[in-house]
């Protein structure tokens, strides 16, 4: 809005001030004429009718007092038409200042409708604006809010895997005795990898940076390596099978500890959820486009200890989706089955 325009606005209040003013007044004048004029008439009618003889003076007093009976009523119809337009547009200022009183309190659940084109017009579409800049930030704000509690609860539930690995590992080293130098090396080299994811994950949720995807050359031989990581967390309570149906050439574009926390919430999941007396199958694959990674198992009896609360599946759909990919979960009876589908070939 121009300043012109503002100052158009400006003079448009005023000036309806003073329409409602002259308004007010020539209603009241035309009140008094055709009062005056009614009561003149009625009165010489009425002087005739009754052949009543009435002085010059008595005359003019009867004249004053009509004008002043007539003027009393043309004032009063003046102020309570003046103020019923003035109280217009009191009644809109005080639904601005409680539009005003709201925002402070920041109740935002409330729009002024604007009406006239006056500065009152002006200010009530200013609070508007306000009011939902307000519920913008404040939706921002929760979506924020949300966004990293999820973050928390995803990467609470992703350190459990790696977490388990190093107890596992730890209290394996403790009560077995006559460890060859190269055990305990592979144990404290399985021990550090586990950590470094941790603290990878820990390092995500207090770094605002956006994720970025790598260009690992040999795609099969890093499917490989993670299928292997999956296969090393089920090996100790669980029959398992993979089938690598993927080319033995390919490239891939990916976040890869994004990869690896798909593994790892997939055999989380298994030693949470699954039966250990059946089998555990995956199969991984390509259609030239996406990478699929199948699981199948079979659920075991669920009980308050260990109910599912869907956090791992979520990890897993929110990363398919950073990947261009999505999941499905399915399965009747005990079984259950999820393919996850990820467009991250680079080059075949």
């Amino acid at each position: 809005m121009t300043d012109k325009e503002k100052a158009t606005k400006k003079r448009k209040l005023a000036s309806e001030v003073m329409e409602s003013l002259l308004v007010s007044v020539i209603v009241g004048i035309f009140i008094f004429g055709l009062l005056y004029h009614l009561s003149m008439s009625i009165s010489d009618k009425y002087f005739d009718y009754k052949d009543l003889e009435i002085t010059g003076e008595q005359t003019g007093v009867f004249n004053m007092w009509v004008r002043n009976l007539c003027a009393t009523a043309a004032i009063t119809v003046f102020l309570s038409l003046f103020l019923f337009l003035l109280g217009q547009k009191l009644a809109y200022v005080r639904s601005i200042i409680e539009g005003v009183e709201m925002l402070r309190t920041r109740e935002l659940d409330f729009i002024i409708e604007p009406e006239g084109n006056n500065e009152l017009t002006e200010l009530a579409e200013t609070i508007n604006r306000m009011v939902k800049a307000q519920r913008e930030l404040k939706a921002r704000e929760e979506a924020v809010k949300e966004e990293r509690e999820d973050m928390v609860r995803a990467i609470s539930h992703d350190i459990r895997t790696p977490l388990t690995s190093i107890i596992a590992y730890s209290e394996y080293m403790n009560t077995k005795a006559g460890f060859t130098d190269e055990e305990i090396r592979e144990y404290i080299s399985l021990v550090k990898e586990k950590s470094d994811h941790i603290t990878h994950m820990t390092d995500r949720l207090l770094d605002s940076r956006p994720r970025e995807k790598d260009i690992v050359e040999d795609g099969r031989l890093l499917m490989g390596q993670l299928s292997g990581e999956w296969e090393a967390v089920l090996e100790d309570g669980f029959k398992y099978s993979v089938d690598m149906l993927l080319p033995e050439r390919f490239s891939v574009e990916v976040n890869i500890q994004d990869l690896k926390r798909i593994f790892d919430n997939l055999a989380s999941n298994v030693k949470k959820y699954a039966d250990p007396e059946k089998p555990v199958y995956m199969r991984l694959e390509s259609d030239g486009k996406y990478i699929r990674l199948f699981q199948k198992n079979s659920r075991r009896k669920q009980t308050e200890s260990v109910r599912s609360h869907g956090i791992g599946l979520k990890n897993i759909e929110k990363i398919a989706d950073f990947h261009g990919g999505d999941i499905k979960v399915g399965g009747q009876g005990d079984a259950f089955e999820i393919t996850v589908r990820l467009k991250i070939i680079y080059d075949l």
